[in-house]
């Protein structure tokens, strides 16, 4: 048994309790047992085994906190900012474990303000439960330090563009000032902002991703999309720290090409705004309609570069906003049930993942 399953699962079952009652007392204990569950989680992730791409990361931390500062802003934009966020830790320590602390209370931070902008204070708390066991959050605050980072910038401009705040362009630049493979979600958002940029469009804007995604899909089953995308590889210079993406698979034993998995877990928020919109829920395509045609603009990186080794990093930026979404939906569809039911799920499905695959990660 894991060592942290007795006390996850107790905050886990005592927060699924408190979720039935009303009262402030109840709205608290919720609050409280949410961020007990993401505090023991992070606190294990920090003291766990210290190797892997941590140990990469200190090493280049190291090396870093010697040079001059002109050096480090002259270095080039390629993460600038994760560069220079190494160089001002390191005039204050050079322990081993204080860039991981840093980037898990700035991501965890970030969460916060990006949740408490959307939701209320209880329903934020929740969906802070919900990312304490999701994969695809530990797993960038662990062992992925720049791409947290370039994660919650994302989150923190989309959900500014969302409510209309110029700040969003802020965030959306700082994020591949951290890492530079941001960059790849730029196209697909500006195909969805177009969309939703006027009212009369917005209502279209879902069909139509939907739509899109379902040709990307296509390519990948065929395995037409490596090719479609070569005349634009052919024309641009691939720089280095990108090669792995276009290596040989079966030389790294990675399985590349279409993933019916993948492809499944990624069709969850479509498969929840079904069901919702079956039984009338009132989701309107300024809210629920906004967020998914983002998730579903999203969900095409991954289709079209799914031949491509370590293809699922591609995927990670549609799975980061996966839960955000789904909450969306719950919480406009105005039910206490459905939001019960969801708090539910994910209840089980964070003590399965602890036990059987995210705690790998925390000792």
């Amino acid at each position: 048994m894991h060592p942290l399953l007795a006390p996850y699962s107790v905050m886990a079952l005592v927060l699924l309790a408190m979720s039935l009652g009303r009262s402030r007392i109840d709205r608290a204990a919720s609050w409280l047992m949410a961020w007990s569950a993401m505090g023991l989680v992070l606190f294990a992730a920090l003291t766990h085994d210290f190797g892997g791409d941590l140990k990469r990361y200190h090493g280049a931390f190291l090396l870093i906190r010697d040079q001059p500062l002109a050096e480090v802003l002259g270095g080039g934009a390629a993460n600038l900012l994760f560069n220079l966020l190494n160089w001002m830790i390191g005039q204050v320590t050079d322990h081993r474990r204080a860039l991981g602390a840093v980037v898990a209370a700035a991501s965890t931070l970030g969460l916060l303000v990006a949740f408490r902008r959307l939701f209320s204070a209880y329903h934020a708390s929740l969906l802070v439960f919900i990312y304490s066991m999701y994969p695809f959050y530990i797993q960038y605050v662990t062992t992925g330090l720049k791409q947290a980072l370039a994660m919650t910038c994302l989150l923190l401009g989309l959900v500014a563009l969302f409510q209309h705040r110029r700040a969003g362009w802020l965030w959306l630049g700082a994020a591949p000032l951290f890492h530079t493979g941001a960059l790849l979600v730029f196209p697909f958002l500006a195909l969805h902002l177009a969309l939703v940029a006027s009212p009369r469009l917005r209502a279209r804007a879902l069909p139509v991703m939907l739509a899109l995604l379902a040709v990307t899909i296509g390519l990948s089953v065929a395995g037409l999309n490596a090719a479609l995308l070569e005349p634009v590889f052919a024309r641009i210079e691939i720089p280095s720290r990108y090669e792995i993406y276009f290596q040989d698979a079966a030389a790294i034993d990675y399985r590349t090409g279409f993933r019916l998995d993948f492809t499944l877990f990624s069709l969850i928020p479509m498969a929840s705004y079904g069901y919702l919109r079956q039984f009338r829920y009132p989701l309107s395509a300024a809210i629920s309609g906004w967020w998914l045609s983002l998730y579903t603009a999203f969900c095409m990186i991954y289709q079209l570069f799914s031949f491509a080794p370590f293809a699922d990093r591609f995927a990670g930026f549609a799975w980061y906003l996966l839960p955000l979404v789904v909450m969306v939906q719950c919480v406009e569809s105005r039910s206490r049930r459905i939001v019960f039911q969801l708090l539910l799920v994910f209840v089980l499905a964070n003590i399965a993942l602890l036990q059987f695959y995210t705690g790998s990660r925390l000792g």
